[in-house]
């Protein structure tokens, strides 16, 4: 193997796609990358959802077709030297430790089945202001909210022993 340059690859998994980039490390230049539209699921109004399988495969895809890409430009896969990866931060997928599978589909950041609970909680704040806790939480679009969708399902596969929990 030979020396080649220290490259860096980041997965950047947003709303509406996947992509994966490969960077100099040294220039920061973008040397080759895909990306990969991902579906957004309405089941009702006001509700956004994706699938996580479609997720997870999309960053596979965007990663085999980048290196490819890359090979093809002339480089070595072991040229990348670490990889970054973002994600959409308040998306939610509840994933089974034992199968690997996710329970549900993910509760996209967008989604507003929770705005009410948002609404709720705002009036308790001083003043009902919607930027109290702007500084400690997420913007105050209530997508932390989203969290209270999940909390009946988590409990019933906790107490079927199928969720996994991390200290």
């Amino acid at each position: 193997m030979t020396d080649g340059p220290n490259l860096i690859g980041a997965v950047d998994q947003g709303t509406s796609s996947t992509r994966f980039l490969i960077f100099n490390s040294e220039t920061s230049e973008v040397i080759t990358y895909h990306q990969t539209e991902i579906k957004q699921i309405y089941p009702k109004e006001g509700w956004v959802e994706e699938d996580p399988m479609e997720i997870l495969e999309s960053a596979k895809i965007c990663i085999d077709r980048a290196t490819n890409n890359l090979i093809g430009l002339g480089f070595e896969a072991s040229d990348i030297k670490a990889i970054g990866i973002t994600n959409q931060r308040e998306t939610t997928i509840v994933w089974d430790p034992t199968t690997g599978k996710p329970l549900y589909n993910a509760i996209v950041w967008l989604d507003l089945r929770t705005a009410s609970t948002a609404e709720e909680l705002i009036k308790k704040t001083p003043g009902r202001n919607k930027d109290f806790l702007r500084f400690v939480t997420e913007p105050s679009y209530g997508g932390g909210c989203q969290y209270l969708n999940y909390l009946l399902l988590v409990h019933m596969v906790h107490c079927a022993g199928q969720i996994l929990t991390l200290l």
